[in-house]
């Protein structure tokens, strides 16, 4: 075994005991993508016949699944995705990728070839599609011995992320000396609905780390927030994102605000002098 040289062939099953099975399966010695040969030959009272020809396999299978598609980004009728290649390629070169979708309606099956992928590219616009209808994408890796199983599906609508929001005010009135009520206008629709909002605070003391004080990713209509526990006096600095099914807008632009209120009013003036 593992030799087309005859000298060097290893005896597997059917000598001692005789055995008329028609099959084996090798299940020791083989390492993955080696090519082995083979041959067998019958047996009789009389002796041995003659060797068949050899045949030469390979200790190989079809390829891992790929990982996941990876969502770049996407317009009103294409989608561009990312893809990693297989982290096992089952003893046997890989020879290419399939890229699959379904028909945009979250029943079908995942079985419409995307027929202009190449099989190659790391990056790939799938165009042609209905605006704001929600495609799942698999991918799927092949060599000699088949197709892998599909990657997990990847779900993104066909339209555009959100626009960034404008920058988010301040309600005085709302406000006091250790918090601030925030709030922003709400952003049009893309072919994706707003799903909701997100907002961010940094610390008030310049700090380049914001940390997200309100996800309203699933709210819709909510469009204000009051974050209280602020230090008085310090500016805080405050953004704001908008979701929809695909993911977040850019960020606004940042609004500053400092906790504190407007000063009392004060006493009458008298002469001093």
């Amino acid at each position: 075994m593992g030799t087309t040289t005859l000298k060097l062939f290893n005896t597997l099953v059917g000598a001692d005991p005789y055995s008329l099975n028609l099959d084996f399966t090798v299940t020791k010695g083989v390492e993955k993508g080696k090519s082995y040969s083979f041959r067998y030959r019958a047996i009789n009272a009389v002796g041995a016949g003659p060797w068949s020809a050899v045949t030469v396999l390979t200790a190989a299978t079809v390829p891992l699944a790929p990982p996941i598609p990876k969502y770049f980004s996407s317009s009103a009728n294409s989608i561009t995705l990312k893809f990693d290649l297989s982290a096992d390629n089952g003893g046997s070169k890989i020879t290419g990728y399939k890229l699959m979708r379904d028909n945009g309606n979250l029943l079908s099956d995942i079985n419409v070839p995307v027929s202009g992928y190449d099989g190659i590219a790391s990056m790939y616009t799938v165009s042609g599609l209905t605006s704001g209808m929600k495609y799942r994408f698999q991918y799927i890796a092949s060599n000699f011995y088949g197709d892998s199983f599909p990657s997990d599906p990847l779900t993104i609508a066909a339209s555009e992320l959100p626009p960034a929001p404008n920058k988010p005010y301040v309600d005085w009135s709302r406000s006091s000396k250790t918090s601030l009520y925030i709030y922003w206008d709400p952003v049009a629709d893309p072919p994706s609905p707003i799903l909701g909002y997100i907002l961010q605070i940094d610390d008030g003391r310049g700090s380049a780390q914001f940390t997200t004080i309100y996800d309203g990713s699933f709210v819709p209509g909510q469009t204000y927030f009051l974050k209280s526990g602020l230090t008085n006096g310090l500016p805080y600095r405050f953004r704001v994102y908008a979701v929809n099914f695909n993911g977040k807008s850019v960020a606004s632009q940042i609004g500053t605000y400092y906790a504190c209120t407007a000063p009392t009013k004060f006493a009458a003036p008298v002469m001093i002098a």
